[in-house]
């Protein structure tokens, strides 16, 4: 991970608007690099999973709240307002994070190959969790970032990174929640669609 942490904050130190985003060539991924923790940062968010390298974030979606730290990653399911709020971040330590955008269209395939678990009822359904981050996710981030040297080679290797990275995703502990958002009939498609 520290590899990776050195990487986002090189690229965030020449990229970086005045909120510490970065948004990258490559399609879907972003970062976040912030030395002084500020007020709350207020977005729509589309399905992703977020990185936590580095300090520690708040994250809050309708009445779910979150405090995301070093070492975790957050998943937000569906399309949401979420209120975001650096809570650990110091010039020697800033907030790090890289954040990539989940696809309903690679999520679909890798179900109907995976197979598929029950649907939750909607009184069951998350749409913002957190859970540590996993090897798999880590590399398959820095290898996101490496197409930043490389802009010729993004468009051959993205689509397969991004294929293993839904695959962990779907492996891990909330694959149940992400195959919610990826049948077009299920609750949260529908919650999205509605959003």
């Amino acid at each position: 991970m520290n590899s990776l942490k050195q990487a986002v904050q090189i690229y965030a130190k020449h990229h970086a608007n005045h909120d510490g985003l970065v948004f990258t060539s490559v399609p879907g991924l972003t970062m976040m690099c912030v030395e002084t923790p500020a007020g709350d940062l207020q977005s729509v968010y589309k399905p992703l999973v977020c990185l936590v390298l580095q300090g520690a974030k708040r994250m809050t979606v309708g009445h779910q709240s979150r405090v995301v730290a070093a070492g975790e990653s957050a998943i937000v399911s569906a399309d949401m307002p979420v209120v975001g709020r650096i809570v650990q971040a110091s010039q020697d330590e800033p907030y790090l994070a890289v954040a990539i955008d989940l696809d309903r269209r690679i999520l679909r395939e890798l179900t109907a190959h995976m197979g598929s678990t029950r649907a939750q009822r909607p009184s069951e359904m998350q749409t913002l969790f957190a859970e540590d981050t996993e090897a798999e996710l880590i590399d398959c981030a820095s290898r996101l970032m490496k197409l930043l040297d490389r802009p010729d080679s993004a468009p051959l290797l993205r689509p397969g990174i991004l294929q293993e990275l839904h695959y962990w995703l779907l492996s891990g502990p909330h694959g149940n929640a992400l195959r919610e958002i990826a049948d077009p009939d299920s609750y949260a498609s529908r919650l999205a669609a509605a959003i």
